[in-house]
Order: structure tokens, then sequence, then C-alpha cells
């Protein structure tokens, strides 16, 4: 007669041992490259939008605003490019730009100075951004640029920015 031996089905203590090690090196191997792609995504989130970034946002459209708010025929140019001053309409019904608005940098602000044209008396200044260390204007033709360097806490951006009055 011969004997059978029932072999249980399952795993010995080793090969469970084996797999639970592998198992813990994997996720240890994949838990360290998450960490540094959350790092990673961090450290390009903290850059896009970084109060620099975002004033220079800020800078731009009320740059390309004021420019295009403005009549077409002239503008003033500071001799050393610090200011630039643009001439507009009160109201729809105006016959002739009655209106100013002068934008320029002071002690690290960008400001918007707006008035009336003739007597000129300023009705108000706006602080557009802060944190500005550089800020120089050009025109060429009816185009007029800005160049606008902001900067805080290492962080630096430089905005370059280029409008055409469209007001007839």
């Amino acid at each position: 007669m011969i004997k059978r031996i029932n072999i249980k089905p399952g795993f010995t203590l080793i090969e469970l041992a084996i797999t639970l090690a592998m198992a813990t090196v994997s996720m240890l191997a994949l838990s360290a490259v998450f960490s540094d792609s959350q790092k990673s995504w961090n450290t390009t989130y903290q850059r896009a939008y970084s109060g620099v970034v975002t004033e220079s946002h800020v800078a731009r459209k009320a740059f390309e605003a004021t420019i295009r708010r403005a009549i077409c025929d002239r503008y003033t140019l500071d001799d050393y490019g610090q200011w630039v001053e643009v001439y507009y309409f009160a109201t729809d019904a105006s016959l002739k730009a009655d209106r100013y608005a002068r934008l320029y940098a002071s002690e690290g602000t960008f400001y918007l100075k707006y008035g009336i044209l003739s007597p000129k008396e300023t009705l108000g200044t706006l602080p557009i951004c802060q944190n500005v260390t550089a800020c120089s204007f050009s025109g060429a033709g009816r185009c007029i640029r800005m160049s606008l360097t902001l900067s805080k806490n290492g962080r630096s951006a430089t905005l370059l920015a280029s409008a055409t009055p469209q007001n007839q």
C-alpha cells in the first residue's frame, strides 16, 4: 500500500517575509519619488504665482489700458524715459483732449497720476504695484514701450510691454 502525503496549499513563512520586504522597499522608493515631485511642483507654483509675477501682470494691464485710451496724435515722454504722459477725452462728447494720465515709478512704486489738462490739475494718483527696481519708457512713432523690473524676496521679473493709443 502506498502512503500519500497531503500538502496543504499556501505560502511558507520565508516566502511571506521575502514578499513583505520587497513590497516595503518598493513603497519606500515610490514615496521618495512622489515626495521629490511634490517639492518640485511647490517650487514651480511659488515661482509662477509669486508676488512679483502677479504685480507685473497688474502693471501691464494698467499700462495697456491707459495707453490705449489715449488719443493717437500725441504723447509726452520724459527726456530720460522716466515717465510718459498721454492725453484723452473726459467724455465721448468732448471735442478735444481735456484729460491727462502720467505713468511713472518713484521710490519702488509704479504710479498712475491723472487729472485735468488745462489748467493742469491733478485729480488723483493711484499706486499700481510695488517692489519696482527699474522703470523706463520709450516711444517710436505712435507706439509706446515700457520696461519694468520688479524684485521681492530674491525673485525678480522684468516686464516688457508696448501699446498704441487707439482714440481718434
